[in-house]
């Protein structure tokens, strides 16, 4: 048998992701894959921080999604649970293309492949149109967060000098910081009934139908990540810095926009590590219990939004490493 169709008994995959070279990966031990995970790093944004996960047993290879919200499709169908990818089979997980790789010709033929973008595209609308239906139901409803024609209360949060200190620790750690970072985030959002909208790297964009709830959501948040071990490195607390404004913003295909999302921005930018900075609406709204302390008043231009404003340092009890 000539060397090229050689069969191959490893458990082999291809992945396919576009302006990417292909990977050939054997799956030794579980695999996850995602945007930003201790495993494979894809570069979709279609892609969720943990998607999915492939793991061998004996001569099989099963893909099952970790709660994705976009899902993780076996052969245009989208997989509940551990899925057996068959050879011929293909999965997607975001934009990228998985295969199972039993020879040396698939790899060679592969690598032949003019248009591996095109190709993750046409699986992937095949995908959208046989579930196009369960996707809406999937998406966060994000009118169910503006109770007042739209009016809602905007989050943005960031890791002081990230950069710095990716460089520090290196990047295999820092992946395990920002995972541990990244999971406190989102679980402490789920618990004050808000949502994500966006991330990039280090920072978030959330969104809550209470300013109550965004204030009390990243004072939780604040707490947490300062007691947590993980974020203490080489004796340096990592700090996150968080802005709050409340106002109307604009709907449209699951992301928000509008003159007071920038401002949000803005607010979050003029903050401190390990501050939380709200505006004088926020700061209105949610004063009238009396249970929460500010720091002292300060006026900051916020880049593109006009004349100074007043903000205000939400105070809460913080940690050391």
């Amino acid at each position: 048998m000539p060397e090229a169709e050689a069969a191959i008994a490893e458990p082999i995959v291809e992945i396919r992701e576009a302006g990417r070279q292909p990977i050939v990966v054997v799956i030794a031990k579980p695999l996850t894959i995602g945007r930003e995970c201790d495993g494979l790093l894809l570069g979709s944004a279609r892609a969720s921080r943990r998607h999915a996960q492939l793991t061998a047993e004996r001569d099989r290879i099963l893909i099952a999604d970790l709660g994705s919200r976009n899902g993780t499709f076996v052969d245009d169908e989208r997989i509940d649970g551990p899925t057996e990818l068959r050879t011929g089979s293909v999965a997607l997980v975001g934009d990228a293309v998985i295969r199972r790789i039993t020879s040396l010709s698939q790899i060679r033929d592969g690598q032949s492949r003019s248009n591996p973008g095109r190709e993750a595209a046409e699986v992937l609308q095949s995908a959208i149109q046989r579930v196009a239906s369960d996707q809406a139901d999937q998406l966060p409803d994000l009118s169910a967060l503006k109770p007042d024609h739209g009016t809602a209360t905007i989050v943005f949060t960031d890791i002081e000098s990230s950069t710095e200190l990716g460089q520090r620790v290196g990047d295999r750690a820092w992946l395990r910081v920002l995972s541990e970072h990244n999971a406190v985030i989102e679980d402490d959002v789920r618990r004050h009934r808000g949502l994500v909208v966006g991330s990039a790297g280090d920072g978030f964009l959330l969104v809550f139908s209470s300013a109550r709830s965004a204030v009390e959501c990243t004072m939780s948040l604040q707490r947490r990540l300062a007691a947590h071990p993980a974020m203490c490195l080489e004796d340096r607390q990592l700090r996150v810095r968080m802005g709050i404004h409340t106002g109307e913003v604009l709907v449209d295909a699951g992301d928000i926009h509008g003159t007071h999302v920038n401002t949000a921005a803005r607010i979050a930018d003029a903050a401190e590590g390990g501050e939380i900075l709200v505006s004088a609406v926020v700061r209105e709204i949610v004063s009238s219990f009396g249970d929460l302390r500010f720091g002292e008043t300060r006026r900051v231009d916020l880049k593109g939004i006009g004349p100074a404003q007043s903000v205000h340092p939400v105070l809460w009890d913080s940690a050391e490493c």
